[in-house]
C-alpha cells in the first residue's frame, strides 16, 4: 500500500514542527530549569494547534474562493484573518499553557485568568507573527500557482493564434499552385 501525502500536509508538518522545535530549543537553552514532560507536551499541543487553526483557515478560504480573488480584495480579508486567528491562537494556547503546567507541575500558584493576563499579550504577538507569515505564504502560493495557469494560458492561446495564421496563408498559397498546375 503506496500511501502519498500532499504537499500541503508536508509543508504543514514542516512548518509547525521547525516552529515547535525552536520553542521547545529556546525553553532547553534559556530556562534554569526545563521538564521534559512540559517541553513534550508543549511541542506536540503547538503542532497539533497550529496545524488546526490554519487548516481551518484554508478550508474556509477555500470555501469562500479566497485564493481566487485579487489582491484589492484579499488583502483585508487577510488582516482580519490574521487578527481572528491570533486570537484564537492566544485562547488556545494560553489553555494549553496553563493546563500542562496544572498537569505536571500537580498545582499552580496562579489563577487562569491570572494567568492569561500574564501570558496573553506575548503569546498574541507570537501569533500574529506566525499567522502573518502562514496566511501570506499561503496566498502567495496560490497567486503564483494562479500566475502560472495565466502565462500557460496565453502561451496556449498565442500558439493557437499562429497556428491560425499559419493555416490562413497556407489556404491562400493553395489555389495558386493550383492555378498553375
Amino acid at each position: 500500500m503506496n500511501i502519498s501525502v500532499s504537499n500541503y500536509w508536508k509543508i504543514q508538518l514542516i512548518g509547525w514542527t521547525s516552529a515547535a522545535l525552536y520553542w521547545g530549543i529556546s525553553g532547553f537553552v534559556l530556562s534554569d530549569y526545563f521538564i521534559w514532560e512540559m517541553g513534550l507536551l508543549d511541542f506536540i499541543f503547538d503542532i497539533a494547534i497550529g496545524i488546526a487553526l490554519t487548516h481551518l483557515y484554508r478550508n474556509f478560504a477555500i470555501r469562500k474562493g479566497w485564493h481566487k480573488l485579487n489582491l484589492k480584495k484579499l488583502i483585508p480579508r487577510i488582516i482580519l484573518s490574521v487578527l481572528v486567528l491570533s486570537v484564537l491562537y492566544t485562547v488556545a494556547i494560553v489553555v494549553k499553557l496553563y493546563l500542562i503546567r496544572l498537569l505536571v507541575l500537580k498545582s499552580m500558584t496562579l489563577s487562569f485568568s491570572a494567568f492569561f493576563k500574564s501570558t496573553q499579550l506575548q503569546v498574541f504577538i507570537t501569533g500574529t507573527r506566525l499567522m502573518s507569515v502562514w496566511l501570506l505564504a499561503y496566498h502567495l502560493y496560490h497567486y503564483s500557482r494562479l500566475e502560472l495557469e495565466t502565462v500557460k494560458e496565453n502561451a496556449r492561446l498565442s500558439l493557437i493564434i499562429k497556428e491560425a495564421q499559419l493555416q490562413n496563408l497556407s489556404t491562400q498559397l493553395n489555389p495558386h499552385f493550383f492555378s498553375i498546375l
